[in-house]
């Protein structure tokens, strides 16, 4: 690699050769496990960087083509498999780069001078490649990888994916992200076919504007049928105006592509059902044969064919391509068709009503019907079905259905009744409820549609994609959320990364590839760090560490302050309880020996009793103090079953049967009266007289 010159080598050579000593060093650093770490470090020392940095900059000055090139960038800029073997010789040494980056930041500052013609080089793969953190083996990994053509990923599919994807949980994000991301690579492979046509090439980079031609056309066309479209003698003959012709061919054009353009973009092929491993339901892409998209665009072309080559008013079906290109009236069209199928059934609910009142009306008051001259007809069922199903939606079948009798008359009120019967039930059951029912699921899908768009926006706005950890963490612990969304966990770079492994052969994936491939094979996404960051990795070990060494310190102070004062209340119990009973306990024999050597009788005395402290020390403390939970309740039970009485004292802490102790509870109580030593605390001003000091004792 410090080589700079190969002596009797063709390009094709030295090129695999650095290609072959690029792979080998980044399968030696890409991991971040803990023994993979340690060899990463270690080859990291040993590396040339300079050497790393001129290989780089080699590889970049043959990319940059140029007539004045002689030598080996002159034959590169020649042969296009060579320039692309370069490239990614170049792209690979930057991988290694950026991994040394990745382990030591301060790599630069310590070891390296770079040069203004590096850096350049450096920015220049850096702006062509990606970054993504993936999970394996419950470590948090990085990967570098380069990015051949970012102008795949077109905008408006990144709309309606951002704007689309069900983000009720992580788990749930990630896989629907993952169905999203299915359809985009078999949109993206749809397109390689389309542009290897140029002509097509032309019509689909610049579809958006011909789209937008198609609707200025629309209007203009529109408007001059509105001005110059005159009306003969006979009502139904138009003449159309002489200049409409030659803005008619255009329209026809930019319609037909208009038409053709999205069926292109969009439809599933035969080969690509095929090659599909999923029900087409999965797509969110694919538009079939016989929907409402494709049914569209028939109309859409053979509208404009019939305007221009039979009457002009077709060109009216073209304005409504204004909803193509208006978010807000797409809104409003979803709202009405995303609950498409409960107001079609709602509808024909109402149909099926109408009809049944128009029996009603048919049977018994067909005769009150005024006839031709209100064009209310009912002399057979299904005019009388028609009539009602007219006058019954706007409302004027309540004025018109008035029953007459021969004479003219108005009838009587039990004639009327049944009538107002009817109008009654048909108000409440067709205008009231059943068109309120069908205005409701309207609102409803409004504001189904807005909570939609307001959940998705405080989700991209507070929470990241990939990890979906809240944008304080990345304010207080990263480097900020806007630069951790664009640069760490950038949605689009996992799709970038998804395409690079299908255009990278198996044979030359690296071992994170090769992980992320087998497990994309399966349908598994567990390298999705969820919850999880590099940045913040140190934040949540230290969370973590911290928060033990802070439990175990204070647990540690309350033991060592507990059994303080379990000695110094041992201490002063077992002195009183021998200061008590010390004449019963003693035999006779030693209270001669007191009495002959007061003195050293009383070395004895204390020496058995610091003897028996010590032993009943041990015992006490070999009592668990504070039972579990579950000892407490058994030992409730326990109690509970062998007596009716059930208080405070069963929690009593106890030594022995024999031996019975204060409560815990009360062992404050005690050491407020006493000193270290076990002695009653002197109160001043208690009448009581200092022992005079002995001035022999030390």
């Amino acid at each position: 690699m410090r080589t700079a010159d190969f002596d009797n080598c063709e390009p094709e050579q030295v090129v695999e050769l650095r290609q072959t000593i690029a792979n080998l060093v980044i399968s030696l650093i890409e991991e971040n496990s803990a023994e993979a770490i340690v060899i990463a470090r270690e080859v990291k020392d040993t590396l040339d960087k300079k050497a790393l940095y001129r290989v780089m900059t080699e590889c970049y000055e043959a990319q940059q083509s140029s007539k004045k090139s002689t030598g080996f960038n002159r034959l590169v800029e020649e042969d296009k498999e060579l320039r692309e073997a370069v490239y990614s010789v170049g792209f690979s040494f930057y991988t290694i780069l950026a991994r040394l980056y990745d382990i030591d930041p301060t790599i630069a500052k310590k070891e390296l001078q770079i040069t203004e013609l590096q850096q350049k080089a450096f920015k220049f793969f850096k702006k062509n490649s990606m970054t993504i953190e993936i999970l394996k083996n419950d470590n948090l990994q990085k990967i570098h990888f380069r990015v051949k053509n970012k102008n795949v990923l077109r905008e408006e599919l990144k709309e309606k994916l951002k704007w689309n994807v069900d983000r009720t949980s992580p788990s749930t994000k990630v896989r629907d992200f993952m169905d999203w991301t299915k359809a985009i690579l078999k949109d993206i492979q749809y397109q390689k076919k389309v542009l290897s046509n140029p002509f097509t090439i032309l019509l689909t980079r610049f579809w958006l504007i011909w789209n937008h031609c198609a609707t200025l056309t629309a209007v203009i066309l529109n408007i001059l049928m509105l001005i110059g479209i005159e009306s003969s003698d006979t009502p139904t003959t138009l003449k159309p105006h002489p200049w409409i012709p030659a803005l008619e061919v255009n329209f026809r054009t930019c319609a037909a592509y208009s038409s053709g353009s999205d069926e292109m973009r969009q439809k599933k092929t035969e080969d690509e059902e095929e090659f599909s491993d999923t029900d087409s339901d999965g797509d969110k892409l694919s538009v079939s044969l016989f929907s409402i998209p494709t049914l569209y665009y028939i109309i859409f072309f053979f509208s404009a064919l019939a305007g221009t080559f039979y009457r002009p008013y077709f060109f009216a079906f073209h304005l409504l391509n204004i909803v193509n290109n208006n978010q807000l009236l797409q809104g409003v069209i979803q709202a009405v068709t995303m609950n498409g199928l409960s107001l079609i059934w709602v509808s024909v609910l109402g149909i099926a009503i109408m009809y049944l009142f128009s029996v009603i009306a048919f049977a018994q008051f067909r005769h009150a019907f005024p006839g031709p001259n209100n064009l209310m007809f009912c002399r057979d069922l299904h005019q009388c079905f028609i009539s009602v199903l007219r006058f019954g939606l706007i409302g004027d079948l309540f004025d018109n259905l008035v029953p007459e009798d021969a004479a003219g008359e108005k009838r009587s009120f039990d004639s009327f009744l049944p009538v107002a019967i009817f109008h009654i039930a048909f108000f409440i059951l067709i205008t009231t409820v059943g068109l309120n029912i069908i205005f409701g699921i309207i609102v409803d899908t409004f504001s189904e549609l807005r909570n939609m768009k307001w959940t998705a926006e405080v989700d991209m706005r507070d929470n990241c994609f990939i990890c979906s950890r809240n944008s304080y963490d990345f304010e207080h612990h990263g480097m900020g959320f806007d630069y951790h969304v664009r640069q760490e966990h950038n949605m689009w770079a996992y799709i970038f990364f998804f395409i690079h492994l299908e255009d990278t052969a198996r044979n030359d994936y690296t071992s994170l590839d090769l992980h992320v491939y087998k497990l994309l094979a399966e349908e598994k996404y567990d390298f999705f760090p969820l919850n999880r960051a590099l940045c913040l990795s140190a934040k949540d070990e230290d969370s973590t560490d911290s928060k033990i060494d802070e439990l175990l310190h204070y647990v540690k102070n309350l033991v060592s302050h507990q059994k303080k004062e379990v000695r110094i209340f041992v201490r002063y119990t077992i002195k009183h309880k021998h200061s008590r009973g010390g004449a019963q306990t003693l035999g006779g024999a030693e209270q001669a020996e007191e009495v002959a050597a007061p003195g050293d009788g009383r070395r004895r005395r204390s020496r058995h009793n610091r003897e028996s402290s010590c032993e009943d020390e041990d015992n006490f403390l070999s009592i668990p103090r504070v039972a579990s939970y579950r000892q407490l309740n058994q030992e409730a039970k326990d109690r509970q079953a062998t007596s009716s009485r059930n208080s405070e004292d069963d929690y009593k802490l106890t030594m022995s049967k024999e031996d019975k102790r204060p409560p815990l509870s009360n062992i404050s109580a005690f050491l407020m009266n006493i000193d270290e030593d076990g002695e009653p605390r002197r109160r001043p001003g208690a009448g009581q007289r200092a022992a005079p000091r002995n001035e022999d004792q030390p």
